[in-house]
């Protein structure tokens, strides 16, 4: 007997467990919905999908779209996209989502529409503006989900901003010198075209003349490959301590090309130098003064449209970034010049943008001049001037206008890049921008300094205390002009 009741307490005990019960399916293929509504416009609707592999998308009907068409495995989003529906009666499709063996099938349902084609209705259908840089908008009216596609070729014009019933392009200034146009495609979602607007643009008052940049290829080169560089786009640099005579300074750095963190581009990078050389001019016999420039190439035939003619207008862009720390004397240390090539009054520059300190090397500024050639102007000295703690480890933009005349134009604009700042900002009519005898003027860049009180031929030279190693970095050379001069060599 008590056998039997351990026999029996043994099979209660032993037998209740779920060593019998059927293992959890795991699915291999989810859906979150079986059923999706649209009305009869055109939308879109998302369902989440899990699977453990691969899955695929097909749809029953044309005006049904998804994305993706196919993804990996996890849970992901399917967005399924209808058409407007056009037709008087609701109409019904499916989209199958497949994984391997397994399916799933959502069934799609939008409700009637009203008879209407579906299409994009745009206003205007086509413009014609000004050569000004500016903005265009166009309405749109439409029924059906659409896309923007300008052409490629056309970077001039780019979308600046979207809605379902607007679309706002933003134009650059034409400086192609001759009119333009873009046919700007408003497609539908499988890409076939359902209008066109024609967005006509007009020759802008200046043409680009040149443009230079320096890339990765030349970072590393030495100052000869550079200067070849420099030739393929009307610019030279010739003009530095790579010589051999009194303030030569063969084996230092005077131009490189690196990479900037902030514009995220690579810039030229000047440098002048006190020690462990003095640099000089050029080898030459003024022996007062520092000279590491570039400028437009010498040469004004093949290259006179990036030279300053008689009667013309010239537009001249560049980026400068000046370090913090940088200490000018009370002496010139040019930055940029315009300054004559040739004839008896070459001499002195027109224009130069030059930092500025007390004797003490307080009250550092950076400062635009003006200088008259004498007898036929006078000469306007400070245009302008602003801290030099404004400038110190910031990128500005400096876009100078000039009328080359005697009686002549000139304006400049420098705005810190970082906030829209304008640092100097400055036009003068009927300012002396010429000089008597010249068949043309350059433009120049760099550091152009004087010794302040010292001189080369001296043991010490005797330089200003204040002077150390100092460099610029410059960038994004652009040359604009109009009143194209038909006689650029001759001499006015």
């Amino acid at each position: 007997m008590n056998r039997m009741k351990l026999f029996l307490l043994f099979t209660l005990f032993f037998g209740c467990g779920d060593s019998n019960k059927p293992e959890e399916k795991v699915e291999p293929l989810v859906i979150n919905t079986t059923q999706l509504d649209f009305d009869e416009k055109a939308g879109e609707k998302n369902i989440i999908v899990s699977s453990s592999t691969e899955w695929t998308t097909s749809c029953s009907h044309s005006w049904l779209k998804t994305n993706p068409v196919s993804s990996s495995g996890g849970e992901r989003r399917l967005t399924v996209l209808a058409e407007a529906n056009s037709e008087t009666n609701v109409r019904t499709g499916t989209v199958t989502v497949s994984s391997g063996a397994a399916s799933k099938t959502v069934t799609v349902t939008q409700q009637a529409g009203t008879g209407t084609t579906a299409d994009v209705a745009i206003d205007p259908q086509q413009t014609n503006i000004s050569g000004n840089a500016g903005d265009v908008t166009v309405n749109v009216t439409s029924s059906i989900v659409w896309k923007v596609s300008i052409p490629g070729a056309d970077k001039w014009v780019k979308v600046k901003g979207q809605t379902d019933s607007r679309v706002i392009f933003g134009v650059e200034e034409n400086l192609s010198g001759e009119k333009r146009t873009s046919n700007i495609e408003f497609q539908k979602q499988d890409g076939s075209v359902a209008t066109v607007f024609a967005l006509t643009q007009e020759k802008g008052e200046y043409t680009l003349m040149t443009v230079m940049n320096p890339e990765e290829a030349q970072a590393g080169l030495s100052y000869n490959p550079l200067n070849t560089f420099m030739k393929e786009y009307g610019f030279d640099y010739t003009e530095h301590p790579y010589c051999n005579g009194l303030g030569g300074h063969q084996d230092g750095v005077h131009l490189a090309v690196e990479w900037d963190e902030d514009l995220k581009q690579y810039v030229f990078r000047f440098d002048i130098h006190i020690t462990p050389v003095i640099d000089g001019d050029r080898c030459g016999s003024a022996t007062d003064r520092q000279r590491n420039e570039m400028k437009s190439v010498t040469n004004n035939t093949t290259w006179a449209k990036v030279q300053g003619n008689w009667d013309e207008w010239q537009r001249l862009e560049w980026k400068m970034k000046i370090p913090k720390g940088y200490q000018p004397t009370t002496s010139f240390c040019h930055l940029h010049q315009i300054k004559a090539q040739d004839g008896p009054n070459n001499g002195n520059p027109l224009i130069t943008i030059t930092p500025r300190a007390n004797s003490d090397g307080s009250n550092r500024r950076v400062r635009v001049e003006h200088t008259s050639q004498g007898g036929t102007g006078t000469s306007l000295g400070s245009m302008g001037e602003a801290p030099m703690t404004d400038f110190e480890d910031e990128w500005v933009q400096i876009v100078e206008e000039i009328h080359y005349r005697h009686d002549g134009f000139y304006s400049i604009k420098i705005t810190r890049i970082r906030d829209g700042k304008e640092l100097i900002s400055t036009s003068r009519n009927n300012i002396d921008m010429w000089r008597s005898g010249s068949s043309y003027l350059r433009n120049k860049y760099g550091i152009y300094r004087s010794l302040a009180g010292g001189d080369l031929t001296e043991n010490p030279a005797g330089q200003s205390p204040l002077l150390k190693n100092e460099s610029v970095w410059l960038c994004d050379f652009r040359i604009c002009e109009k009143n194209t001069n038909p006689n650029p060599t001759q001499t006015h």
